[in-house]
């Protein structure tokens, strides 16, 4: 039940500066959408997180195993949101398929993307900067 899986996001917030960003992240585009968003001035959803409660959750990075789930969130924020939406990736390891996951996730509403320099299974490893400048 879509209920259940949709936690209310528990937030506490000091509005000390602007801009204040949302860096979020859910497996079904509803949820988002649910969330309170008044004090947003943009969200960023992660889909970058490789952590091992991500890979549990089927969220974060391990969205890349099923990128049109992805591209609904995106296009799910970018149009039932009133603030601007950005995106934080990994990066395949073709960079052929990074490429084309960006692109689909800028043609779903992607205000910006952010690709992190490292694959999903890279944690300490070194950034791979030469592959990060072939994205420009």
């Amino acid at each position: 039940m879509l209920r259940d899986f949709c936690r209310p996001l528990q937030m506490c917030c000091i509005i000390r500066s602007w801009p204040i960003t949302f860096f979020i992240f859910w497996t079904h585009p509803s949820c988002l959408l649910a969330q309170p968003q008044e004090h947003a001035d943009y969200v960023d959803l992660n889909l970058g997180c490789p952590q091992r409660i991500a890979r549990r959750g089927k969220y974060g990075a391990f969205l890349m195993d099923d990128p049109k789930i992805a591209a609904a969130i995106v296009a799910a924020a970018a149009r039932g949101l009133d603030v601007p939406v950005s995106v934080k990736i990994r990066l395949y390891p073709s960079l052929s398929d990074t490429i084309a996951y960006a692109q689909m996730l800028q043609a779903a509403g992607a205000s910006l993307i952010a690709v992190h320099g490292r694959t999903r299974d890279m944690k300490v490893r070194a950034l791979q900067h030469d592959r990060c400048h072939a994205l420009h």
